[in-house]
């Protein structure tokens, strides 16, 4: 006695699902096509990671919530990225600007300290391209689907220990992009989807962590400002010169 397995026009059958399910023998896990997004199958072979990664339906809470995620992620990267990069810039500055010492006058101190703030915007302004050139900004909107089916082909590969060779294959499966071709492995690399695989694996039903995040990025642009007025990247770039 015999049930039809699920099955999909088209769709090679897969190695652990590809016999009907007979009464006495136990029903197939691995490789069967008949998951969903949020409940798939586990693959044993690259094929079939590849093919229902690659077909599934997204839903589009899942692309709208991804888009949003990695616009945040990568906003705050690069504040990140630049702090460091003006600190190091500012350790540099005062190696070749000694402060006014302690008999100096209270105008000459501000001319220093102005001077310092011309050079730090000037020089902030002539690096932050290249750090926002390291990665996108965003996620395109014809891109970020395929984004996120190489992100879970990515996550939910074959394991090697089991299945080898199975994964090396799903990396380098090439995937199609807006402005080209891109295999699973790059597109990881690229967009650092690691940082954000929780927003592509399932929905965030509350709105309560984007608000956290918004308060963190709000914060953070506030203590910046702040570190700014004081002048703050110089005490630690004169702190650094004494370790």
């Amino acid at each position: 006695m015999t049930v039809d397995q699920f099955a999909q026009p088209g769709i090679s059958e897969p190695r652990h699902a590809s016999s009907p399910v007979t009464y006495g023998v136990a029903v197939g896990l691995f490789d069967r096509m008949d998951g969903s997004y949020f409940h798939p199958a586990p693959s044993a072979t690259a094929e079939h990671c590849i093919t229902f990664w690659g077909t599934v339906h997204i839903p589009d809470e899942i692309i709208t919530q991804v888009e949003n995620a990695y616009y945040r992620d990568r906003q705050q990267e690069i504040e990140e990225d630049m702090e460091e990069t003006m600190r190091l810039w500012t350790v540099e500055w005062m190696k070749a600007n000694p402060e006014p010492g302690n008999w100096a006058s209270a105008s000459k101190v501000e001319e220093y300290n102005q001077r310092w703030r011309d050079e730090h915007e000037v020089h902030r302004l002539k690096v932050l391209p290249s750090v926002e050139a390291k990665r996108p900004l965003a996620l395109g909107s014809y891109d970020a689907p395929q984004i996120i089916r190489a992100a879970q082909m990515n996550s939910n590969r074959p394991d090697p220990k089991r299945w080898p060779g199975e994964a090396t294959k799903v990396m380098l499966h090439p995937v199609e992009l807006f402005e080209g071709e891109m295999t699973v492995g790059d597109i990881g690399e690229k967009y650092r989807l690691a940082r954000i695989l929780s927003y592509i694996q399932k929905p965030i039903k509350t709105d309560i962590e984007a608000r956290i995040l918004e308060a963190i990025g709000e914060t953070n642009q506030l203590l910046h400002a702040w570190q700014f007025e004081r002048g703050e990247d110089r005490v630690a770039a004169r702190e650094e010169r004494y370790r």
